[in-house]
């Protein structure tokens, strides 16, 4: 038996033990349930691989019927992505409105395997997969924004990791669209083992990812829709916003929120975004941490340059040392190392 039938069986296992290792999960929430059900249904399509095994059974008649079911797979992953940037938006509704054309492709592919509906099929994938992938990428987008002008810690909520979830995810399409087409039993065993390998690390990356509140997702959808040029200039706290910041070192509060400023300069959240924007004209996460090197990070290196990367990032108010070294290196253009050594 060659070796890409053990990385079938492999895959298989892996899909549908984790699958069912986070559904038994008690603290499992609506986006751990979807992954699990991904899981699970990747794992039963690739049970049907096993059936190609016999030589005789891998020709290309067969392969195009496979394909049709291959696809749900991209199709999962696509939506799957959607929930991942706009929690709560699929709904029973829109996945049927969104799945509606799969049972035909199947249903004709079945009835007439003819390379003409093979390819209009593979052109549909393509198609979905852009449209999904587009959406996907415009909410991961006004999410950061969100979360950057709202947080001064982003570990555990921040969404900057999926353009590489995007471009891989497109590469990994283009494999299997060529693997579909090559009908090359051991590229099929490399594409197993190249898609545990990236779902491993999504799930890892996904389950550390601490997930918003609703009324905060609300909030990321209803100021899309407003302009900036509508928002106020007139800011009566912005003459002693500065001094209080630095007097009250409230910039050294590890995970401060702009709710919590919003609070002691007596204003509300939007209102201070807004002179986050057009007053300051950075975001509060690059402002806050822009203020912890500046005041403090770096009369503490110079006067204590014993002191390790680790106490200095926990001092100056940052709950992660690697936040810490990149706010550092994009405020003054070199690693903190370099500025310890020098």
């Amino acid at each position: 038996m060659e070796w890409y039938v053990y990385t079938n069986g492999f895959a298989t296992a892996y899909f549908f033990f984790c699958g069912l290792h986070l559904w038994r999960r008690k603290d499992a929430r609506r986006f751990v349930r979807i992954i699990s059900v991904t899981l699970l249904m990747w794992a039963l399509l690739l049970m049907k691989d096993l059936w190609l095994v016999h030589p005789e059974r891998y020709v290309g008649e067969n392969l195009r019927a496979v394909a049709y079911l291959d696809g749900v797979c991209a199709v999962c992953f696509s939506l799957l992505l959607l929930e991942l940037t706009r929690p709560g938006w699929i709904t029973w509704r829109k996945l049927s409105w969104w799945l509606s054309p799969f049972p035909l492709f199947v249903l004709l592919g079945f009835l007439h395997r003819g390379v003409a509906i093979h390819i209009a099929y593979m052109v549909f994938l393509i198609l979905f997969s852009v449209i999904t992938l587009a959406m996907a990428y415009r909410w991961a987008k006004r999410y950061s924004r969100y979360v950057r002008e709202n947080y001064s810690s982003l570990n555990d909520i921040d969404l900057s990791w999926m353009p590489l979830v995007f471009a891989f995810y497109v590469l990994l399409q283009l494999f299997w669209l060529y693997v579909t087409l090559r009908q090359s039993p051991w590229m099929d065993g490399v594409y197993n083992l190249v898609s545990v390998l990236a779902w491993h690390v999504f799930i890892r990356r996904c389950l550390a990812l601490q997930p918003l509140s609703q009324e905060e997702l609300q909030e990321i959808v209803s100021e899309c829709k407003k302009k900036d040029q509508d928002a106020p200039y007139n800011f009566p706290f912005a003459a002693c916003f500065e001094k209080v910041m630095c007097e009250e070192e409230l910039y050294l509060r590890k995970g401060l929120t702009v709710s919590e400023l919003a609070v002691r300069f007596n204003t509300n959240r939007t209102y201070l975004n807004s002179y986050f924007t057009n007053v300051v004209q950075q975001t509060f996460y690059d402002y806050v941490n822009g203020l912890r090197i500046e005041r403090k990070a770096l009369p503490m290196m110079c006067e204590h340059p014993e002191y390790t990367l680790d106490y200095v990032a926990d001092a100056c108010g940052f709950t992660a040392t690697s936040t810490f070294r990149r706010a550092f290196k994009k405020k003054m253009g070199y690693p903190p190392s370099q500025h310890a050594v020098g």
